[in-house]
């Protein structure tokens, strides 16, 4: 008897493939360099000038990501979930901002390594997990498994995870092809661990921390579950395997729900809502498709026009041969749902109508920028790609005998191709045709390697090789095109340079230990840089709720970031940058910031001269928290009320405080003093030694679950001044607690923790297991 030869498990070929390039990729993380572009952060004037190096846009992993990461590990592993950031906009709720990611797979080595250590192996995971997970799931839709793997590199190594790394947006995208490996495994055998994993899987994907790319993941797993169960594994038994995904996917966003509920409250507060118009990167012309095969990534805009990371959507030229090569299998349920998914997408993001008219005027979608559709379209190209190419060599043989149908099969690809490289030397025309010294990143790389991929799946050559070594020339040639391409896409560092300690921070902390706030104005510094050192910033860079872009209204506030501008703040009748316990101000000569504030010298005095950064004092800013007496109690019947109070010239901070309930009081002494304040980030306790009745104002965003005890007992709190929290108090000395413990985080908490149990009750009952393996 001959033995029957086992094929080897596939899996850890295509993790170890993935892990292969992810190293190769950053090889220098081994040897301490960290992916970051530190130079956006050192070319600022508070550290030594270092030239801005060409790369795409990408300043939010400096400004939030890795700052943010570090300061969620921090809290962490002290033993606190951080609810709230005091250090950026005078507050801010945390665990609210689903960008916080603080529960997805991806922050844990933030809370068991060091920041830059965790920062830099995620970029090689991600590659290996996306590659993996990417390769295997072609391998169960029937692709060989060089296409397979071809399929994998191009998904986890093409435009929109690769300039998207760093962002939550490359995680979401890498736990896609996961979520999808799952549901086709449970759809095969309906087992409770399959299920389970499901489960596990979309809970992972709802909290990994940006709410577009969840919201287009999760669209696709659903249309690819209705795949499944009409035409894939789960057909005879669709309604079945149906409800068991959607009771799946209803628990995943019950275990979820600590974090999406306070963030669904945090979104309801924000100027920029579900039901609005379409972003500003919305759509764009037809000649973006070039972003297909454009390799060049070292300035933003490309030579090409298009805009990066937005319209990164290279997948490799191979990937693009094999998708369009798919398209000859369109009885394939598998190629009907991804073409029609690419082909949708593209055609929105492009403007084509009438799809941008239907994408506008969808609620839940039309506020979403529609260009970061390039995720869906570079998910479903890869996975066509692994079919065309499968399909290549068995086309190849039964076409041998008609040399006709034979040279038509081969030209529709090298068509396509050509139209789209000529698109592209159009584009680039006008900076100096398709070269420009960068040959690994310019057009005609591009046309080199659409050369090789079209003599790689010509029929003659399929033919002619032996099937392994044609799959390892396809993996071969896919890893060299998508392993360079993206000159100049992240810089790497030494660790030495990740965000130096500034000396004007050194100098600002010796010469003031106290609690304050600070803010940067003009641009002196980046955003949040306050916060990225561990000090208390007013100012911010991050989505802001609409009651506090109307209570900055004027001081260059918008509903994404707030650094103010020199000019006006010169207004001296306008106490709200006093309000706001803003100590010190960062100015630079560069920009006139500088020049101005000096022009106000009895308000802003200089305190420090860093070179081309100087620091001034507000000598009228007030303290994190003050005492008002009773009598200076002003109605504000509104927050427009309570804002033209504060911005008026009689108004007296310090005497007076606007309250939308106050009360009549008699004339007494003053308010009193604050003996000693302690801020922990999570509460605020306060001592105070009131002369009279008073109420104690806290400089603080107000935001629903804050709560305060005034020596042991609950006591409302108050909306002081517009924004602020307040807290009335009797004469004498009290101990005044302020502590977040938002009803709606306990309440997310309560959801999340009786999902576990229902999915545990419904793992143990066999009964309704064995009915649907049945």
């Amino acid at each position: 008897m001959h033995r029957v030869k086992r094929q080897r498990p596939f899996w850890p070929l295509a993790f170890s493939t993935g892990a292969v390039a992810g190293l190769v990729a950053f090889w220098r993380v081994l040897l301490g360099y960290i992916p970051l572009p530190g130079d956006l952060i050192l070319n600022f004037p508070g550290f030594r000038s270092t030239p801005v190096l060409p790369h795409a846009e990408m300043g939010d992993l400096v400004t939030q990501f890795f700052p943010w990461h570090r300061f969620s590990a921090a809290r962490v592993r002290s033993g606190h979930l951080p609810a709230w950031n005091s250090h950026m906009l005078f507050g801010s709720p945390w665990l609210a901002n689903m960008q916080s990611a603080l529960f997805s797979p991806f922050a844990v080595p933030f809370y068991l390594l060091p920041a830059a250590t965790a920062w830099s192996l995620e970029f090689p995971l991600r590659i290996a997990i996306g590659t993996g997970a990417t390769a295997l799931l072609c391998r169960r839709l029937g692709a060989a498994r060089g296409p397979a793997l071809v399929a994998g590199l191009a998904f986890a190594l093409g435009g929109y995870a690769k300039e998207w790394g760093g962002w939550p947006h490359a995680d979401g995208a890498t736990l896609l092809p996961v979520v999808l490996l799952a549901l086709f495994e449970y759809s095969r055998r309906p087992t409770r661990w399959r299920w389970l994993a499901t489960v596990g899987t979309v809970a992972a994907l709802l909290l990994s921390g940006h709410p577009q790319t969840v919201v287009y993941a999760a669209g696709v797993a659903g249309l690819f579950a209705i795949g499944l169960a009409v035409a894939g594994p789960a057909r005879g038994r669709s309604v079945r395997f149906l409800a068991g995904a959607a009771w799946a996917a209803l628990l995943a966003a019950g275990v979820a729900a600590v974090q999406l509920l306070p963030t669904m409250q945090w979104l309801a507060r924000l100027r920029r809502s579900l039901a609005g118009p379409p972003g500003g990167l919305s759509f764009f012309p037809v000649g973006h498709v070039v972003a297909l095969v454009g390799r060049q990534t070292a300035s933003t805009p490309t030579v090409a026009g298009t805009i990066l990371p937005e319209t990164a959507g290279y997948l490799g030229i191979i990937t693009v041969v094999g998708a369009i090569l798919a398209l000859r299998r369109w009885r394939r349920w598998e190629v009907r749902l991804f073409g029609g998914m690419a082909l949708v997408s593209l055609a929105t993001i492009l403007s084509i109508a009438p799809f941008p008219t239907i994408y506008g005027h969808l609620p839940g979608l039309r506020a979403l920028p529609a260009i970061r559709l390039w995720f869906v379209v570079d998910w479903s190209v890869a996975v066509l790609a692994s079919i065309g190419l499968t399909e290549a060599r068995a086309d190849a043989r039964s076409m041998a005998s008609n040399a006709r149908r034979n040279w038509l099969w081969w030209a529709v690809p090298a068509a396509a191709l050509a139209a789209l490289l000529a698109l592209l030397a159009r584009r680039t025309a006008r900076h100096g045709g398709m070269g420009g010294g960068q040959w690994l990143h310019d057009g005609w790389s591009s046309v080199a390697l659409a050369v090789a991929a079209l003599l790689l799946v010509s029929p003659n050559v399929l033919r002619a090789l032996r099937p392994r070594l044609v799959a390892t020339l396809m993996v071969l040639l896919a890893a060299v095109d998508l392993l360079t391409f993206g000159g100049g896409w992240i810089p790497v560092l030494p660790s030495a340079q990740v965000f130096p300690y500034p000396a004007v921070y050194r100098q600002l902390r010796s010469l003031d230990p106290g609690l304050y706030r600070t803010v940067a104005v003009d641009n002196a510094m980046p955003g949040n840089a306050a916060g990225a050192y561990g000090l208390d910033g007013a100012d911010g860079y991050d989505y802001i709720p609409d009651d506090k872009v109307r209570w900055l209204d004027g001081l260059n506030a918008n509903f994404v970031s707030w650094q103010p501008k020199a000019e006006s703040l010169l207004n001296g009748a306008d106490h709200r940058i006093d309000l706001l316990n803003v100590r010190y101000l960062l100015a630079s000569d560069y920009n006139g910031g500088t020049q101005a504030l000096r022009r106000d010298p009895a308000r802003y005095e200089q305190v420090i001269d860093d070179g081309h950064l100087q620091v001034f004092r507000d000598v009228r800013a007030l303290p994190r928290a003050w005492l008002v007496p009773a009598e200076g109690e002003l109605r504000a019947a509104s927050l427009n009320d309570a804002i033209s109070l504060v911005r008026s010239a009689t108004f007296d901070p310090t005497r007076e405080v606007a309250l939308a309930h106050p009360v009549t009081a008699a004339p007494g002494a003053g308010g009193g003093t604050v003996a000693g304040l302690l801020d922990s980030g999570q509460s605020v306790r306060v001592d105070v030694n009131a002369a009279g009745r008073a109420v104690l104002v806290l400089s603080q965003y107000r935001y629903p679950g804050w709560r305060v005890t005034v020596d042991g007992h609950d006591t409302p709190l108050l909306a002081a001044d517009g924004i602020l929290d307040g807290v009335r108090v009797g004469p004498g000395p009290h101990h005044i607690v302020f502590t977040f413990r938002p009803s709606i985080v306990r309440t997310g908490e309560l959801v999340s923790l009786g999902s576990l149990v229902v999915i545990a009750l419904t793992l143990t009952i066999p009964s309704w297991w064995r009915r649907r393996a049945s």
